[in-house]
């Protein structure tokens, strides 16, 4: 019979996609095994290698078929990983990471006598859907599906303070809900010798770099990164943008740096391993994270990337958005308004005119003491206990 520290963890993503979201899940269950849990991570069948390894033989891999059919979401796979949650039954808790059909495994283990379900929630479907130009009928059908799921949990995650707020006006318990933000591998992002990776990358020594790493998707306004950079250039800064994911968006990305004339200084790199990642974010001056208000600005911001740029010792520019502002004061982080190329150019002379050494050495001190994924992984053994 599985102990107290057993745990199924499951969810849709695809683990070998170079992701946050890959990421975030396998993070998740590798510090759960260090800190002596027994998981069974289940996940759609995948094709290459997993984002990051896994050798914990704390960790059960189960592998579920998916729907290879053209144009199919992976988060119809929920379906197929049902039978697994049924032979999974025993161990009595799952962890369930949310998505447009994830209301099947949380209904399912109900069924199955699971006595401890928690959900985590990175976002809200239906302002997703809007976004993504759905009907009002489809979004409000989602919202219901969703606060339905939410009321059938034990316990949810949330990774911000925007989406607990969005839950209690639906009448989720407060007490069922806890905030609890994302972290970052210290020892996997973490700065190594700048002319070293500039070398083995192939990147010029004199230059200085931005680097933007993630998924390509609407809601990373790279739209108002690209425009801040001709005033960078009439400023005689010596800049390029360094470009590390892949995504929906990446074909209107290429095209507006086509427009701009921008193709010989912003350099579309595709998603990298981890490693890769960060040579290419030590061998950078500035990280910066551009996001949207349409989708933030309600549900909040908890971004890996900010994490994994102060861990990998990078000053950063990024947008005033909830879950960012309270990082307003810290002298590595610089604010720029939403949606403004002039404020973000801004953003960027001062932290280019700056020591970015220095800025960098004082982000990844912070990183060490408040985004290691040891600090999150403590707040969430409290509500799988």
């Amino acid at each position: 019979m599985p102990d107290q520290n057993s745990l199924v963890i499951i969810g849709t993503i695809n683990a070998a996609d170079r992701n946050a979201p890959a990421m975030h899940m396998l993070s998740l269950a590798k510090q759960l095994a260090y800190e002596g849990y027994q998981v069974w991570l289940v996940i759609p069948e995948y094709e290459g290698d997993l984002l990051l390894e896994i050798d914990e033989p704390q960790i059960t891999l189960v592998k579920t078929k998916k729907l290879n059919l053209p144009k199919i979401p992976n988060s119809l796979s929920a379906l197929l990983q049902i039978p697994s949650l049924w032979r999974l039954r025993k161990i009595n808790k799952v962890y369930i990471r949310t998505g447009p059909l994830s209301f099947l495994l949380t209904l399912a283990a109900r069924l199955f006598g699971y006595e401890k379900i928690v959900l985590e929630v990175n976002g809200w479907l239906a302002d997703e859907l809007k976004i993504m130009g759905l009907p009002w009928f489809v979004t409000a059908l989602y919202e219901k599906i969703q606060v339905m799921e939410l009321k059938r949990a034990t316990s949810i995650r949330v990774v911000t303070v925007g989406l607990k707020n969005i839950m209690l006006d639906a009448k989720i318990a407060s007490d069922n809900i806890h905030v609890i933000e994302n972290g970052t591998d210290i020892d996997l992002f973490t700065p190594l010798d700048r002319i070293a990776c500039r070398k083995e990358l192939k990147l010029d020594l004199d230059t200085q770099y931005l680097v933007f790493v993630g998924n390509l998707a609407s809601w990373q306004d790279l739209t108002t990164a690209f425009k801040a950079l001709p005033a960078l250039f009439a400023a005689g800064y010596n800049v390029e943008l360094l470009v590390l994911g892949a995504g929906r968006e990446m074909s209107r990305f290429r095209n507006e740096v086509n427009e701009l004339g921008l193709a010989d200084k912003v350099h579309f790199l595709g998603a990298k391993a981890p490693e890769t990642v960060n040579k290419y974010l030590s061998a950078s001056n500035v990280g910066i994270a551009p996001f949207s208000s349409q989708r933030n600005k309600r549900i909040g911001l908890s971004p890996l990337k900010i994490r994994d740029y102060a861990a990998a010792g990078l000053p950063i520019v990024t947008t005033r958005l909830p879950g960012l502002e309270k990082l307003q004061n810290e002298i590595w982080i610089c604010l720029a308004e939403p949606e403004s190329p002039a404020d973000f150019t801004q953003a960027l002379i001062r932290v280019l005119d700056d020591d970015t050494n220095a800025l960098g050495k004082t982000a990844r001190t912070y990183a060490e003491a408040n985004f290691s994924w040891e600090q999150v992984i403590g707040k969430i053994k409290a509500i799988i206990a």
